[in-house]
């Protein structure tokens, strides 16, 4: 059942702007090519709590709008993938994570845990900010 409330979501994100991709290198691909940060999402489909953040985040046009125009995301599965080396997981899912596209180092502290889309929404928004703000000459509206 927590395998098919996953399918469902990256399902209805097929309809949301932008790409989300469910294997790290292509993620790292688009995200090099467009110039978007990476926001690594790591879930597990037995986790009640990352259950509840993906279905409050499919629910949630803005925020799918705003993590499709602004980002390449990938959402890993930890019951069916391995976490890429360099991304500092704790073992604990949910676990957001954004990178920066040239060097995959992390842009700043994880998110550890289910977040209200809100403060998700407020967390992104500031690490665009700052990672658009690194770039010189990057003009960008979010």
């Amino acid at each position: 059942m927590k395998k098919l409330i996953v399918s469902i979501f990256f399902g209805t994100l097929l309809f949301a702007k932008g790409m989300i991709f469910s294997n790290f290198d292509k993620a790292v691909e688009y995200g090099r090519n467009s110039n978007k940060p990476i926001a690594v999402f790591i879930v597990s489909s037995s986790c009640i709590h990352c259950q509840e953040l993906l279905n409050n985040m499919k629910r949630d046009r803005k925020l799918l709008d705003f993590l499709g125009n602004n980002f390449a995301w990938v959402v890993i599965d930890i019951t069916r993938q391995r976490v890429p080396s360099m991304i500092p997981f704790s073992n604990s899912t949910p676990f957001i994570v954004v990178l920066n596209p040239n060097n995959l180092e992390t842009l700043t502290e994880p998110i550890k845990g289910a977040v209200p889309n809100n403060l998700l929404y407020k967390y992104l928004s500031e690490i665009l900010k700052l990672y658009y703000n690194s770039i010189p000459y990057q003009s960008q509206n979010f």
